[in-house]
């Protein structure tokens, strides 16, 4: 049997509200309104959250893409002074390996 709040033989007995004050037709209660209110406001919440981690997240792909772009030409750029200049490149070298080492030997 189904039960409906409309009912006449149900709506009566004892323990339910009367007829009218709850189900589909009007349920008013406040304890539903603020469950409706914090849904609507979940539900706020939810799309502006969804919209800000969308932003940031074109953000950081941006600023990655930024800054693999910007090591690969200072990679570019490295290399190409080492062909140029062999001899102080090595030097260089030379000069920070023992830099570390009298440091690190300390």
């Amino acid at each position: 049997m189904d039960s409906n709040p409309t009912d006449k033989d149900e709506s009566s007995a004892p323990g339910n509200p009367p007829a009218g004050s709850a189900g589909a037709s009007g349920d008013t209660s406040p304890l539903s309104e603020a469950t409706k209110k914090v849904a609507d406001a979940a539900a706020k919440f939810r799309g502006k959250a969804e919209e800000k981690f969308s932003e940031f997240s074109a953000r950081a792909k941006n600023s990655y893409e930024d800054a693999a772009h910007r090591m690969h030409d200072f990679q570019d750029e490295a290399l190409e002074y080492v062909r140029q200049n062999p001899f102080t490149s090595i030097a260089l070298a030379f000069v920070a390996g023992a830099a570390v080492g009298y440091s690190l030997g300390r």
